[in-house]
């Protein structure tokens, strides 16, 4: 208790006189009590807080304010596995594009032939055609029954033309152009070569191309009865213009050709040799080349006069490339 009230005085008391310069002042225990390390008494006190705050009960609210540690983060859901990368298809390259085509088909071209036909195209569209064919005997007959009902010629002089008409070889070559490269539409014309083959056979046939000229001489004596001397082969050659317009489709890939279109063609020259089969009982050999002669102008007029014909074509082909 007396040191309490000594502190106590000694903080609440009046201040000390100025000690004289020179002067020595003892120190007293009071004084070396109060003049403790500052630090040391921190320390203690610090010491004594903290024994405080361990034997205090813990506070809720301060529990509650301390922050909550994060839960550990769910996994991903399982996510399906990715297909695997496909391989690209590769586009397929029309048979419609490049400068180059090349076509087989086989085609009537009513009534001219009936045959097929390879057809190139190059760039800039431009084509080039050629095709090989028959003529068929009903064909002819056509062109005959047109003629006849024009008044062309007579039944009888389409008889010995059909006669003369027995086989046949036709080859044409065209050169056209497609002008729309997404189009089908096409314009061409060429030259056509036809040959044809027969026989004239009959007195009558003879009579009909000379005009009457009978080389027997009336009863045909001088060439043996004249009906053997009366049989020719026929030969004909004839030199056409055609030209032609129309449509071209791709089928199935394009690898199926179709076309169709329509033209005119027309006899420009024709060349016809006559040739008597037999000629071992023939007496006058020059009323036979008179008769030959007159035989091959006549059909020769026929075919440079009345050989024009319009023409349709129809055909289906394959394409190559």
């Amino acid at each position: 208790m007396k040191t309490i009230c000594i502190l106590l005085g000694l903080q609440l008391g009046p201040p000390e006189a100025d000690t004289p310069v020179g002067s020595s002042v003892e120190p007293t225990a009071a004084t070396t009590a109060g003049s403790e390390d500052p630090s040391q008494a921190a320390s203690e006190s610090d010491l004594d807080m903290s024994s405080d705050v361990a034997d205090a009960p813990p506070d809720p609210a301060a529990e509650q304010s301390e922050p909550l540690a994060a839960p550990p983060p769910e996994p991903p859901p399982d996510e399906p596995a990715a297909p695997p990368a496909s391989k690209p298809t590769p586009t397929r390259k029309s048979l419609r594009d490049g400068p180059y085509h090349l076509d087989l088909r086989v085609q009537t071209d009513f009534p001219v032939a009936v045959g097929a036909r390879l057809n190139a195209e190059f760039p800039h569209r431009m084509m080039l055609s050629t095709a090989v064919g028959t003529l068929p005997g009903s064909y002819v007959d056509v062109i005959n029954a047109v003629v006849v009902a024009a008044d062309g010629y007579d039944d009888a002089t389409a008889d010995v033309i059909r006669s003369a008409l027995a086989s046949s070889l036709v080859w044409r070559t065209h050169i056209g152009w497609r002008p729309l490269s997404r189009r089908g539409w096409y314009f061409e014309g060429g030259y056509g070569l036809v040959t044809l083959g027969g026989g004239i056979t009959g007195q009558e046939a003879i009579v009909l191309l000379t005009g009457g000229t009978d080389p027997g001489g009336g009863g045909g004596g001088g060439m043996g009865g004249g009906s053997a001397a009366l049989n020719y082969d026929v030969r004909s050659t004839l030199h056409m213009l055609d030209v032609e317009t129309g449509w071209r489709w791709l089928l199935w890939h394009d690898r199926i050709v179709l076309n169709a279109a329509v033209g005119f063609a027309g006899t420009v020259a024709a060349k016809t040799t006559m040739e008597p089969k037999d000629t071992t009982a023939l007496t006058d050999t020059a009323a036979l080349q008179a008769l030959a002669k007159e035989g091959e102008d006549y059909l020769d007029d026929i075919y440079t006069s009345y050989v024009f014909t319009p023409v349709v074509t129809v055909g289906v082909g394959y394409r190559f490339f």
